[in-house]
C-alpha cells in the first residue's frame, strides 16, 4: 500500500473522516476487535481487520480477503 495512514503518524479529524468516507477516495480499515464492533457500533462504509490480522489480510489472495471479510481487498494502489 503507497501509505498507510495511522493514529500513530496522522491526526484525523471527525470532519476530515467524514468528508474522506463521503469521497470514498480511500478505504478506511477499522483495526478494532470484533467485540469492540459488537459493542461500540461498526463505522459505515468501513473494513473491518483485526489489528493482529492487518498484515496477513492485505496479502491475501483477493477472492480470499472477499470471502473473509465480506468486501472487496483494497487494491494496492489505495492509500
Amino acid at each position: 500500500f503507497r501509505q498507510l495512514c495511522t493514529a500513530a503518524d496522522h491526526t484525523v479529524s471527525y470532519k476530515e473522516l467524514k468528508d474522506l468516507m463521503k469521497s470514498k477516495s480511500m478505504p478506511l480499515i477499522d483495526v478494532r476487535e470484533k467485540w469492540e464492533i459488537r459493542e461500540y457500533g461498526r463505522i459505515p462504509g468501513s473494513i473491518n481487520i483485526p489489528l493482529g490480522e492487518v498484515v496477513d489480510a492485505l496479502q491475501m489472495n483477493p477472492k480470499d480477503f472477499e470471502e473473509k471479510y465480506n468486501q472487496d481487498m483494497p487494491s494496492k494502489s489505495d492509500i
